[in-house]
């Protein structure tokens, strides 16, 4: 996933008594929640058939051909239709999708977080303008408007507990 951050400002903080490294605690657990969250509700959506219109992706090699014609059987979407018999975007086997959407690992500190996604994402034809890591990473602005609630309400609750000694 792109990178997930929050903008705080410690001396903001510091007027309600809530010491630098108490906030960058509070800032990594939610960054690495709100990490979850995509991980859990968002990047499932990459890998359905309405993705291409919601996330705007490229169309593939064949896309808006005549299904019958012999242009089409050649293209990559009609191999794709013919031996593995789905249109999903980012998915001809489905392995990347299985190590995608398997156990979470996240990268967070209190600054920023990062989904870690299988390398099948980065491989890329130097001659076509899809990139697929681009593609899978990609979040629409419901989606970081959804993100940056929850993790406001992520961060009020870490912060309103009282510090564990």
């Amino acid at each position: 996933m792109s990178l997930l951050s929050l903008n705080l400002d410690p001396a903001k903080f510091r007027k309600f008594g809530i010491r630098k490294r108490q906030l960058q605690q509070a800032a990594k657990a939610t960054l690495e929640q709100m990490g979850r969250r995509w991980h859990d509700l968002y990047l499932p959506e990459h890998f359905k058939e309405s993705a291409y219109q919601r996330y705007r992706y490229y169309k593939r090699k064949g896309m808006g051909l005549d299904p019958g014609g012999r242009a089409f059987r050649l293209s990559y979407a009609g191999r794709k239709l013919r031996r593995q018999h789905h249109e999903r975007p980012l998915v001809f086997s489905g392995e990347g999708q299985s190590l995608a959407l398997g156990p979470v690992r996240i990268r967070a500190t209190g600054k920023q977080a990062r989904v870690l996604l299988p390398s099948k994402f980065n491989l890329r034809n130097p001659k076509s303008r899809i990139s697929m890591r681009d593609e899978i990473t990609k979040i629409i602005p419901a989606e970081a408007q959804d993100l940056v609630h929850f993790g406001r309400r992520w961060l009020r609750v870490l912060l309103a507990r009282p510090p564990v000694s």
